[in-house]
């Protein structure tokens, strides 16, 4: 916290969440929010005319009581107000610390937040990006991770949620901490952050590449069949396409049917990355899994073999126990 002003605004904004958490756990206390210029912490420096107001909750039980309260509502009431005590204690202390312990992570970078009450804002900056040199496409990616890792970890820490500028200077998202119960919690989020933003960063950069690989992949086929066309279109002739003329064409000189020029239809395999042609899944009725040389056989001894009947696919250690069979009768 930089100077005195801000620490008392934001021990103002402490004492809002205060009286909010305590006035719905405990509506039959009813609380009472008072604001004004006596509330606010004097320096040595000020006068009446300079002090701005503040807020103060005010607890007059005889005065404010909806309904009979006992001794164990009383207690639970103090009890709490000690843990609330103890929560913006150690949140306070943590807002103090919180540029310097960022400071030990070179992904992540401290947002200013004067009226958070809570510990302060984090965006976590991906590994391919200049903090200093910033364009509309860094500022998608770094919008990008920030919205997916507020959804990773609010699923298991409701410490955390998505905030967003939305000024000219600061329009991208960033991840708001909130209350904490100990001070060493601070280095648990920062830890995770960090940790979840390099799984996140590496997960949406095998996405870009996938989608990079099967952007270049359809251009790839998209001009082979158009090549394909073109040397059909040079065998066949223009008339052969034609709807009405083609029938004539073909009825008075049939196209050789053994011709090679074929369209023929493309696959992309995931995994490896190559485009491949469909006519050994039509041929077969089935899709073939073409095994990587990179990958380990689960048995070297088993074979599969294809039937030449189209319908048929049989795996030939399927036949060895109806030939032992027939041997030993």
């Amino acid at each position: 916290i930089g100077s005195l002003d801000d620490l008392y605004n934001y021990i103002d904004l402490l004492n809002l969440w205060l009286f909010d958490k305590l006035s719905q756990q405990y509506p039959k206390m009813n609380l009472e929010l008072l604001k004004g210029i006596q509330f606010q912490i004097l320096k040595s420096d000020d006068n009446n005319s300079n002090r701005t107001p503040a807020h103060a909750i005010r607890f007059a039980p005889l005065e404010h009581l909806l309904d009979v309260i006992d001794e164990v509502e009383i207690q639970s009431f103090t009890d709490d107000m000690q843990r609330y005590s103890d929560i913006l204690l150690a949140t306070m202390i943590a807002r103090a610390r919180l540029s310097s312990s960022v400071s030990k992570y070179e992904n992540l970078v401290s947002i200013s937040m004067p009226n958070w009450a809570g510990i302060g804002a984090i965006r976590y900056i991906p590994s391919h990006i200049n903090i200093n040199e910033q364009s509309e496409a860094s500022s998608y990616d770094i919008n990008t991770i920030q919205a997916e890792l507020a959804r990773k970890l609010q699923a298991n820490d409701s410490a955390f949620s998505l905030g967003g500028e939305t000024n000219e200077h600061d329009s991208m998202f960033y991840l708001r901490l909130g209350m904490i119960r100990k001070c060493d919690d601070l280095d648990v989020l920062l830890h995770k952050i960090a940790d979840c933003g390099k799984e996140t960063e590496t997960a949406l950069k095998y996405v870009e590449d996938m989608a990079e690989k099967i952007k270049i992949g359809i251009e790839k086929v998209q001009k082979d069949l158009q090549n394909e066309n073109q040397q059909i279109l040079a065998q066949e002739g223009l008339l052969r396409q034609l709807p009405v003329i083609s029938n004539i064409m073909s009825w008075w000189s049939p196209s050789p049917t053994t011709s090679s020029l074929i369209m023929k239809g493309r696959s992309f395999d995931l995994n490896s990355g190559c485009i491949e042609s469909t006519e050994d899944t039509y041929a077969y009725r089935m899709q073939i899994k073409k095994q990587s040389p990179h990958a380990l056989t689960h048995n070297d001894e088993e074979t599969v073999t294809l039937s030449t009947n189209p319908d048929l696919a049989t795996n030939s250690t399927d036949t060895i126990p109806k030939q032992e069979e027939q041997q030993n009768q």
